[in-house]
């Protein structure tokens, strides 16, 4: 609506963020901050999702706004000097920790998370069985180069994701067994 409606002009920018948790992995599909990104994308605006990694202390959430607002500003300038292909988006994580415990910026690619189900069944008041599920993550460490790592080795993530999810290298394979 603001490049459409609002504002005269597209602007030559759109941050998205800074959200309070990491986009990381396949997380990125289902993210309103990459989301926000990939809307600017479409619309043929530079965009960069930026999302700062929390942890709980008790139930209370600490977000380490401080990393972000420290290393930010010169990220952003060298990724704003450099040009993106159409359809390309950023998406920079910042690892849960203090700005000067970061141990580098990294060019990194979507990690993979393993997603759980658990199934328990319990008793009701009448002893009957019903089944609760949960959901989950299972620890992952994260191959070396994927956003998963970056941000277990407190390293700032800078994932380039491309609008066109077509799974291409199959397209062939497909078109053979619609035959």
């Amino acid at each position: 609506m603001g490049v459409k409606k609002i504002l005269p002009a597209a602007p030559g920018l759109i941050l998205s963020g800074v959200n309070s948790g990491a986009n990381i992995a396949d997380d990125v599909t289902y993210s309103g901050t990459v989301a926000g990104a990939m809307e600017g994308a479409l619309l043929g605006v530079r965009s960069i999702a930026l999302s700062q990694a929390y942890s709980y202390v008790g139930e209370d959430r600490v977000v380490p706004y401080e990393t972000t607002e420290a290393l930010a500003p010169a990220l952003l300038k060298k990724l704003v000097a450099m040009p993106l292909p159409d359809g390309v988006l950023l998406n920079v994580n910042f690892p849960n920790c203090a700005p000067e415990e970061i141990a580098g910026t990294v060019v990194t690619s979507q990690g993979k998370l393993v997603h759980s189900l658990w199934v328990d069944e319990r008793r009701d008041g009448r002893g009957l069985p019903y089944y609760w599920l949960r959901f989950g993550r299972e620890p992952v460490e994260g191959k070396q180069g994927t956003d998963l790592y970056a941000m277990r080795n407190r390293l700032v993530s800078v994932t380039p994701l491309q609008l066109d999810l077509t799974a291409h290298e199959i397209r062939d394979q497909l078109t053979k067994a619609l035959a």
